[in-house]
Parts: C-alpha cells; sequence; structure tokens
C-alpha cells in the first residue's frame, strides 16, 4: 500500500513538473501578434490595416492592406492640356493595396523598438476625372474620362515601434525605393501622400496597434 501510494506521488509530481515545464515553454514560444490601423489612409479615402508576426527574438513579417472608395473626392491634382495642377475631384474612386515588410528588430525584443524592413508593394487606383482642354478649334471644354493604373515597387524602411503598456504600439517609419507605374499614372501632378510615378519614391507611414500577444 505504501509503494502504491508512493508510486502515485511520484507520477504526480511528474506530471506537475512536466505540466508546468511544458506550459513555460509554451509561453516563451509564443510569438507577438499585432494588428494595426493606419489614420493616414483616411485622407485619400483608404482603409488600411496591418498585421504583424513574430518569426524569432529579432525578426518579423508584416503585411498591408487597404480598400479604397469615394464617389467624389478631392485628394490629387491633375495636369491636362496647357492647365497645370488642375484640382478637380476624383469621381467613383476604387483603390487598392498590398505591401509586405520583412522586419529585423536589434535591440532586445521583436515588434518593440528601432527596426530595419525591406518591403515589397503593389496598387491599383481607378476613377473619372473631368478635365479643361481645348478641341480643334481652340475653344475650351470639358472631358470626362476614365483613368486605370497600377504599380509595383520595393525599397527598404527604418522605423520605430513602441510599445505601450505591452498592449498597445505606436508605429513610425520612413524609407522608400523604386516604383514602377504603368496606366494613366502621368496625369497625375501631385499625389500627396500615395506617390504615382516611375522612380524613386519615399514611403513612410504611421500606425497605431494592439497587441494581441
Amino acid at each position: 500500500m505504501k509503494k502504491l501510494l508512493l508510486l502515485i506521488f511520484a507520477v504526480s509530481i511528474s506530471v506537475s513538473v512536466f505540466s508546468q515545464t511544458l506550459a513555460k515553454s509554451s509561453t516563451e514560444n509564443k510569438k507577438p501578434i499585432v494588428v494595426s490601423l493606419y489614420p493616414l489612409a483616411f485622407f485619400s479615402s483608404n482603409f488600411m490595416v496591418g498585421f504583424e508576426h513574430g518569426i524569432n527574438k529579432k525578426m518579423s513579417g508584416r503585411i498591408n492592406a487597404a480598400v479604397g472608395y469615394s464617389d467624389r473626392l478631392n485628394y490629387y491634382e491633375f495636369e491636362s492640356n496647357n492647365f497645370n495642377n488642375v484640382n478637380s475631384p476624383m469621381m467613383n474612386q476604387e483603390a487598392f493595396y498590398i505591401e509586405g515588410q520583412f522586419r529585423f528588430y536589434p535591440g532586445e525584443s521583436v515588434t518593440n523598438g528601432i527596426y530595419i524592413a525591406p518591403y515589397l508593394l503593389s496598387k491599383s487606383l481607378n476613377f473619372d476625372v473631368t478635365l479643361g482642354t481645348y478641341n480643334n478649334q481652340g475653344a475650351l471644354v470639358e472631358v470626362t474620362s476614365h483613368k486605370k493604373m497600377s504599380a509595383i515597387g520595393g525599397g527598404v524602411l527604418v522605423g520605430y515601434q513602441y510599445e505601450i503598456l505591452d498592449i498597445m504600439s505606436l508605429d513610425v517609419y520612413l524609407g522608400g525605393g523604386p516604383l514602377v507605374a504603368k496606366g494613366d499614372y502621368s496625369i497625375i501632378s501631385f499625389s500627396g501622400l500615395d506617390p504615382w510615378k516611375k522612380g524613386m519614391v519615399a514611403q513612410f507611414g504611421l500606425n497605431i496597434g494592439v497587441k494581441i500577444r
């Protein structure tokens, strides 16, 4: 009877120690997840969210995605024949954006502190716009046309993500790289936070996130 009780006690202790070790290992192996919202995207009638997942103690992967829609948007400036910087509203605007980042945090923990991140992006924009131009008789007329454009690009970002009470985060980054656009992109003379051209472009962002784990 004593041997049986000792065996049950030993098994119980072993199971308890194993369970605690497994739980500790599971907690340590949990990779942080941050879900973010980009408030600056609302200026161009886009809704943009980000999802960051830790890979190890120094690296993480991040995906940013945005969709946009507006029946009338005064955000871009256009070039028309003999008329530069025309502030005509975009009509029936539809936009799509997706970006992937691979972040390296040289500090003590992933998703917190300074990071360096190569990125790749793809985006598209469709809209109607009415612009002034001259016809063959030299008279000024207004012409409404449908415009379509798309672009792919990449580069390197340097940023800082600050965790607040291990629950929220504030993320700011700046960088840039080459962008290759096609379609009717050349009609846009000024595009604010959303560059459209062939060449080197700046890439910057500000987002507010919630740390899930």
